[in-house]
């Protein structure tokens, strides 16, 4: 039989997947089922016995996943809600610093939650500051929050859960106090496994600290990155450079590093013993070099097909790519099946079948002497093509670019990994000489930077799509199957390419359709934590965003909800561009994520209150906003009271601040107040306005309140939503923004009774997530992200 290796991944990705997304037993049973007449068949086929194995490798993976999944079933978790406090012992298994702030890996045996004590072993990630005297394997007593990993509550939201689990980590703790027990005893194993794990740590400290001694800072956190996989050196800049550049893959450990370092070890050795001998060697190396940067899903995958390739050369063997990839994700799969769900895991694999699967067929297209230059192109395009349904779906966008910048990129790197590696051997003994080496790989980087920057300067360098539809991406990946067959042999290679053609259309067609089908108003409520966001689309395909929330404890050179909640979700609708970013006033938890958006999107009008104006010497933030929108050329617009915002469908109504107010007793009384309309639909926009602004409001537009929707003015706080003022909107639907668990109590009991009194649906991000409300103008469709919940009301 030829290939066993693939058929056995086949049924092994079977077992995981029906393990994962299949509960009912009757339908389990039915799919083993066919497992064994797929073996039958194949035995007809191949008149092999061995194919009858593969039924039981199916039944081992879904043995597999069922009990990684059952051992994430904490009984812990019903210990508590989100956050509690806690004491916790345990061992250290790694440690992560940066500038004062530390993150801590603990595999606990006690955790201790009023008077209560859980001893089975759990995996917890610690984050505090100034912790000292601290190593891997020691033994420490912690005490502070801990907190269940979240979910998302957000279309396009970062995954915490997900991403923890997959690595074993089952919760958070935010550290208050610590102390190292000494001379607590270990067993044999741990105590090997500790020590090991300390030498390794301190072998990459020392070479973290070679680097800065023989680099200037920028290109020393490259090389960290690069060669020991220590990303946390690397800023927030880069990140973002090499991201939109579309080569960020040469930061991360992957197999263009471990092809260069593996051959050139072993190209190394043969010149001092034996072929054979180089081999095991070669492998050794290989292994040890895996442990101590981090053994990530991508370097153990390298690693596993590079030594099956020397295996291959030791046994005689013919090698097979194909059958080594297969034997790759079996065993990086038997480690760990969630492994199956990991970004880095399916860009590394569909990065490596797109290369070998789709350049030879672009080579029969259009390369058939064998340019060097368009082979190499064809590479880097192979390798973009088999990404790019995994980038669609967690990145929503594509860099345009990125196949011409790879071309310049990925030959240099081999004089990089090479040199880098070298000049931190040599700089452990010799910083002068180790400088001398390193000479080249500066210039080299900054040729990087001056790459990423011109690309990044270029039109269109970055196109947001948005998550692509099912039925797109099944398309894609089938035209992608299709032009890889045009390398195939035995195929006819004109139906092939009509096949293509027709996929193609469809492919257009359909995504034409979708564009100019009429849209309905779309508003969502983001679930943004203790603040505001909503965003609304209008059937103009017009994007506002009002407020962009902003978490109360963070500094403002930290990242906030505008890039972790905004941001996300507007890629994911495959939004890059923003008419009107709307601040209703410049409170922290509503402009924090707003001055955030200002670097992510090109911008057209930044509106505010215009009780703001000529004010931004008297607040931070505010400061802060016109000082970015600025510098980015923004028009600025100031609206009062009767002011509207409008495009071909629908329109924005200033309704307060008042013109005649001067006075204002607090922040919240300068909420900019909007009465959204389109056709029957209204919907009031409230910011922070308290009783005060209320009862102003209630005077003057008595007869004009009447909404749909309300947005609760201040988070549901009892200092509004009075009566009068629910009685004159007396909307069908209230919407609450508020964070879980805040320490303002929002939303107040006494407010969610008043609206209960008028038989009023409540809707709050803090427990349904993100709230879309969809409207042709006569009736509307209500649903939650986190919640589940739908409704459909008609319009007034």
């Amino acid at each position: 039989m030829k290939r066993p290796a693939v058929f056995i991944c086949i049924f092994y990705l079977i077992g995981v997947l029906t393990g994962y997304y299949i509960k009912d037993l009757l339908l389990i049973i039915l799919l083993f089922g066919i497992t064994i007449i797929l073996s039958i068949i194949l035995y007809k086929t191949y008149s092999w016995k061995g194919v009858f194995i593969f039924p039981l490798i199916c039944f081992f993976a879904y043995i597999n996943i069922c009990n990684h999944i059952e051992s994430n079933n904490n009984p812990l978790d019903k210990m508590f809600d989100d956050t509690v406090s806690c004491t916790a012992q345990g061992y250290i298994d790694n440690i992560i610093s940066k500038e004062d702030k530390t993150q801590l890996i603990i595999s606990t045996n006690k955790i201790i939650i009023d008077d209560k004590t859980y001893t089975d072993k759990v995996k917890i990630k610690v984050y505090g500051t100034d912790i000292n005297n601290i190593d891997i394997g020691s033994f420490i007593n912690i005490s502070g929050k801990l907190s269940k990993l979240t979910r998302p509550t957000n279309q396009g939201q970062f995954d915490e859960e997900k991403y923890y689990r997959i690595r074993g980590i089952k919760y958070k703790l935010y550290l208050k106090e610590y102390k190292i027990i000494d001379n607590e005893k270990m067993n044999i194993l741990s105590t090997i496994k500790y020590s090991m794990n300390k030498k390794l740590s301190f072998i990459r400290n020392k070479w973290v600290k070679v680097y800065d001694s023989i680099l200037p800072e920028n290109q020393a956190n490259l090389m960290k990155a690069m060669i020991l996989g220590e990303k946390t050196y690397l800023s927030i800049d880069t990140k973002k450079k090499y991201s939109e550049s579309g080569i960020s893959h040469v930061l991360a450990i992957s197999g263009l590093h471990i092809a260069i370092l593996g051959y050139g070890f072993f190209s190394l050795i043969c010149l001092l013993i034996s072929k054979k001998k180089s081999v095991i060697i070669t492998i050794c190396f290989l292994v040890f070099y895996l442990i101590l940067t981090g053994a990530s899903v991508s370097t153990v995958r390298a690693v596993v097909m590079l030594s099956i390739i020397l295996l291959a050369y030791f046994f005689g063997r013919t090698y097979d790519i194909y059958s080594s990839i297969c034997i790759a994700t079996v065993m990086i799969l038997m480690i760990n099946p969630y492994n199956l769900w990991d970004t880095g895991f399916l860009l590394s694999f569909s990065a490596v079948i797109g290369i070998i699967a789709i350049t030879p067929a672009l080579n029969e297209l259009y390369n058939k002497k064998g340019n060097k230059i368009l082979a190499t192109f064809n590479v880097s395009l192979a390798a973009t093509l088999g990404t790019m349904p995994v980038m669609l779906l967690t990145f929503y966008e594509l860099h345009i670019y990125s196949v011409l910048v790879n071309i310049l990129v990925v030959p240099l790197m081999t004089i990089v990994v090479l040199f880098g590696f070298i000049g931190l051997v040599v700089g452990s003994l010799s910083i002068y000489f180790g400088k001398l080496i390193s000479g080249i790989i500066f210039y080299i980087l900054n040729f990087y930077d001056l790459c990423c920057e011109f690309a990044g300067s270029l039109p269109f360098s970055t196109i947001t799509i948005g998550k692509p539809q099912l039925i797109n991406l099944i398309l894609f990946i089938i035209i992608l199957i299709l032009i890889s067959m045009l390398a195939a042999e035995k195929v006819n290679k004109q139906s092939v390419k009509k096949h293509i053609t027709i996929a193609a259309c469809l492919l257009v067609i359909l995504n034409f359709v979708f564009y100019i089908s009429p849209k309905p108003l779309k508003i969502v409520h983001l679930d943004i934590g203790q603040g505001d966001s909503a965003v609304v689309i209008s059937p103009a395909r017009k994007v506002y965003v009002i407020d962009g929330g902003g978490n109360l404890k963070k500094k403002t050179t930290d990242r906030d909800t505008g890039y972790y909640i905004v941001r996300p979700y507007l890629k994911y609708n495959g939004i890059s561009k923003i008419d009107c970013l709307i601040m209703t006033h410049s409170d922290r938890d509503h402009v924090g994520g707003l001055i955030e958006l200002i670097d992510y999107f090109k911008i057209d009008n930044i509106v505010l209150p215009y009780a703001y104006k000529n004010k931004e010497e008297e607040d931070i933030l505010l400061k802060e906003l016109i000082d970015r929108a600025t510098k980015k050329n923004i028009n600025m617009v100031y609206l009062n009271e009767k002011n509207v915002i409008r495009d071909k469908y629908i329109l924005f109504e200033t309704i307060y601040p008042l013109r005649d107010t001067t006075q204002f007793h607090n922040n919240n009384a300068y909420s900019l107040v909007l009465k959204l309309k389109y056709k029957a639909y209204d919907e009031i926009l409230t910011g922070d306005i308290e009783k005060q602004e209320e009862e102003k409001i209630n005077n003057k537009y008595t007869d004009y309140l009447n909404s749909d929707i309300i947005k609760v003015p201040h988070h549901g706080s009892n200092s509004s939503s009075t009566k009068e003022f629910i009685e004159y909107v007396m909307p069908r639907l209230a919407v609450i923004s508020s964070g879980r668990n805040n320490r303002f109590g929002h939303p107040h009991k006494e407010v969610l009774e008043r609206y209960m009194d008028y038989d009023i649906p409540i809707f709050n991000t803090s427990k349904d997530g993100a709230i879309t409300i969809k409207t042709d103008g006569h009736n509307m469709g209500i649903s939650t992200y986190y919640s589940k919940k739908q409704i459909f009301l008609g319009i007034k």
